[in-house]
């Protein structure tokens, strides 16, 4: 099974990322400028291929992209495959036309909200950005629902679309669902019961500024939800200049998880991404402008385990022989060890809404980075327990010398407190004793424990 699934649209990826596409980006950038349309606005193209851009830089002002090069934008192919309408991905994965309200014709929402057939996590990208509407006797139509925000279009050839032959048949159904789409349900049904049995522990040692926080969904919370998900939590590190994160921490899963029930689509990874944006802009009005928190969730299906990564914690797989070692999420940090906007030493995470406001996207995103581990991989690899933890825990093990492995032999229970608080006083007499003085983090920890026999 693949890991990599970002096949879908709206993620970032732009057409010259297929292997072998350079050639059809360059043969795109020389049929000129698109047209640019404003809200209310239409295009309608003659032909049966169409390409879509949305500009999302901040130089709102160009009107050509992307030949200057120094534009950011995203965009998709529509086209009609057979004779029905599909909007094209990049590595061909097709995204159906839906049957409309009034059943008369189909079309295609494309946004940053959850609720769009083509959803989109960049902030640039409004919620309900456009619609594509195609009917038999009028062919296409591209609206722009977008206040203040650009949207491009233009023609394109045949040659220019990638090769249909890579492209599965999608059957549109009435009331918009797909053969595809219950197929994938009734999949996700059974690999639903395959997974191991897994036992969870969590702990958040000393914990005084009350913003290290663990949360773990019920079980009654998840059933008979539509993505097969049989267990979600995870470890939350609030940060704020007045210590009021901890409200924010709490409950920043219980809004991560409705938003993820409700995205629409077919691939879990890219629902993660798409949700994880629209927990982050609740939490923003939710909460405070300075509050904000760190990010590590687990996530388990039929299929495997997801790790949503958003901040500078760390995961940690463990075998039977007690070894252990990282799964390498990368730190998001500012490069050369700066603060966004002078203050926030991370450069993802859920909330800051004050700061967000001040920087792009790219400085400061609350899009996280996603891993995948296969069942089956993890069984050969002997694996048997996964602990998702804080920066605090990984402070001990880098300049501590804390034995990681050997504290988690009895899981997250006394013995693990006790050797968790004796590194940490060992480190401060340490630094103490060269004349420093260092504080070490709150730790917060979540350990799950797999059995493959079950």
């Amino acid at each position: 099974m693949s890991v990599d699934r970002r096949e879908s649209l709206g993620v970032g990826e732009a057409i010259s990322l297929e292997k072998g596409m350079a050639d059809l980006e360059r043969r795109l950038n020389e049929r000129g400028p698109y047209r640019r349309i404003g809200k209310g606005e239409s295009f309608h193209p003659k032909g049966p291929f169409f390409e879509i851009a949305l500009l999302t830089s901040r130089n709102d002002d160009t009107v050509a992209i992307p030949n200057s090069g120094r534009e950011e934008y995203e965009r998709f192919i529509c086209g009609l495959y057979g004779k029905k309408p599909v909007a094209l991905g990049t590595k061909g994965k097709m995204v159906p036309f839906k049957l409309d309200s009034a059943g008369v014709g189909l079309n295609l929402t494309f946004g940053r909200g959850k609720d769009a057939n083509l959803p989109m996590v960049n902030r640039a990208v409004s919620r309900e950005h456009g619609v594509v509407w195609w009917r038999e006797d009028e062919g296409f139509s591209v609206i722009s629902l977008s206040e203040g925000k650009k949207t491009y279009c233009r023609e394109i050839s045949r040659d220019d679309v990638v090769e249909w032959s890579k492209l599965t048949e999608v059957t549109q159904e009435k009331g918009g669902e797909t053969k595809q789409e219950r197929k994938s349900e009734k999949r996700r049904r059974e690999e639903r019961e395959k997974s191991p049995l897994a036992t969870y522990e969590r702990i958040v040692i000393d914990g005084r500024s009350g913003e290290d926080k663990t949360s773990v969904a019920l079980e009654k919370t998840l059933r008979n939800n539509k993505w097969g998900i049989n267990f979600i939590g995870g470890v939350f590190d609030g940060h704020s200049l007045k210590k009021t994160a901890g409200p924010l921490a709490q409950k920043a899963l219980p809004i991560f998880w409705k938003h993820l029930e409700e995205t629409q689509g077919e691939d879990l990874r890219e629902a993660i991404e798409v949700a994880a944006v629209a927990a982050d802009e609740e939490i923003i009005r939710k909460f405070k402008g300075e509050d904000g928190t760190c990010v590590e969730v687990v996530i388990t299906t039929g299929e495997g385990v997801y790790l949503v990564h958003i901040g500078d914690g760390q995961a940690f797989l463990q075998n039977g022989r007690g070894e252990i070692r990282s799964v390498g999420l990368p730190p998001h940090k500012p490069a050369e060890g700066g603060r966004v906007a002078g203050r926030l030493a991370v450069n993802r995470s859920w909330g800051d809404g004050k700061i967000k406001r001040m920087v792009s996207q790219e400085d400061l995103s609350p899009v996280p980075t996603v891993k995948f581990f296969e069942w089956e991989k993890l069984k050969e690899g002997g694996v048997e327990k996964l602990l998702v933890t804080t920066d605090g825990l990984l402070d001990l093990v880098k300049y501590g010398d804390f034995d990681l492995g050997g504290a988690l032999e009895f899981g997250l229970g006394t013995e693990f407190k006790d050797a968790v608080r004796e590194s940490k006083k060992d480190f401060v007499d340490l630094v103490a004793r060269t004349g420093g003085s260092v504080k070490v983090d709150d730790v917060s920890a979540l350990l799950l424990t797999f059995d493959f026999n079950h």
